[in-house]
């Protein structure tokens, strides 16, 4: 499977994950409990979201894409990460690959979740040639649904969270590779 870099949008530069240069970013952003609301809710430890930005770099290097640092082109600050990956948190859904975001309150509103999102698809369909794209959505993360209806994704199921006492939305765009 071919690989991908670094991409651009109108506003956003998405920068392969690095985990020296992006990991204190994911703590900034990790570190609001309303950022986390829909995923647990846990604002979590410095060493829990190293490791977190750890496996991001490492998905990287073994799938060949991943999740983006999001980077806002007009003042150079990072608000998050968007992009594709496997759920390996979930081994039920492993072979499936997820659209994902995950941005800084003062970021929100602005459209860059879509934006973003939007060049994972690309990259996803027209690139990688994947058959399909999914995204796992709390049913109640109005703001996330909204972003996956705005990319055309549709509802394929609600279904138990495989780690908590949670329903999880699973939505699904296919890629037309005709």
């Amino acid at each position: 499977m071919q690989g991908v870099g670094d991409a651009e949008t109108d506003r956003l530069r998405l920068e392969r994950w690095d985990h020296d240069i992006h990991g204190p970013g994911l703590a900034r952003v990790n570190g609001d409990r309303e950022v986390l609301r829909y995923v647990g809710g846990r604002v979590a430890t410095r060493a829990e979201w190293d490791a977190m930005s750890a496996r991001l770099a490492a998905h990287w290097h073994t799938y060949g894409y991943g999740l983006w640092a999001v980077v806002v082109k007009k003042t150079g600050v990072m608000v998050g990460f968007v992009g594709l990956s496997h759920p390996l948190w979930w081994p039920a859904m492993i072979e499936r690959v997820e659209i994902g975001w995950r941005l800084a309150r003062d970021a929100w509103g602005f459209g860059y979740a879509t934006e973003g999102a939007r060049e994972a698809v690309r990259v996803g369909c027209e690139v990688l040639r994947l058959d399909e794209l999914v995204s796992f959505v709390h049913p109640e993360n109005v703001r996330s649904l909204a972003v996956t209806a705005r990319l055309g994704m549709v509802a394929e199921a609600d279904v138990p969270h495989p780690s908590c006492d949670e329903t999880v939305r699973i939505m699904r765009l296919a890629c037309s590779n005709s």
